[in-house]
C-alpha cells in the first residue's frame, strides 16, 4: 500500500529554499525593527511607574493587579514544580 504524498518531489525543493529565504529575510526585517526601537528613551516606564505610584498615594483600587499579579506567580511555582516533575 503506498502512502499518499503530501507534497510532490518536483516542488518540494523549490518550497524549502523558497521558504528559507523568506525565513532569512522575516529575520534581517526583525533585526531593522529592532534596532530602531530607542532603549535609552524610559519615559514611558517612568510615567507608567509614576501613574501606579499616584494610584497607590490616591488608595484606588489596585485590586486587579495584585490579583494578576498573584495569579502569575501561582503559574509560575506551578510551572516550576511541573518542570522539576518531569526532571526526577
Amino acid at each position: 500500500m503506498a502512502t499518499p504524498e503530501l507534497l510532490p518531489t518536483s516542488i518540494a525543493y523549490p518550497v524549502v529554499i523558497g521558504l528559507s529565504l523568506f525565513s532569512i529575510v522575516w529575520g534581517v526585517i526583525n533585526v531593522i525593527l529592532i534596532r530602531k526601537v530607542d532603549m535609552k528613551d524610559s519615559t514611558h516606564i517612568k510615567a507608567a511607574k509614576k501613574d501606579v505610584e499616584q494610584r497607590l498615594l490616591q488608595n484606588d483600587d489596585l485590586s486587579g493587579s495584585v490579583n494578576c499579579l498573584n495569579e502569575m506567580k501561582k503559574i509560575a511555582s506551578l510551572i516550576e514544580a511541573g518542570a522539576i516533575t518531569f526532571l526526577k
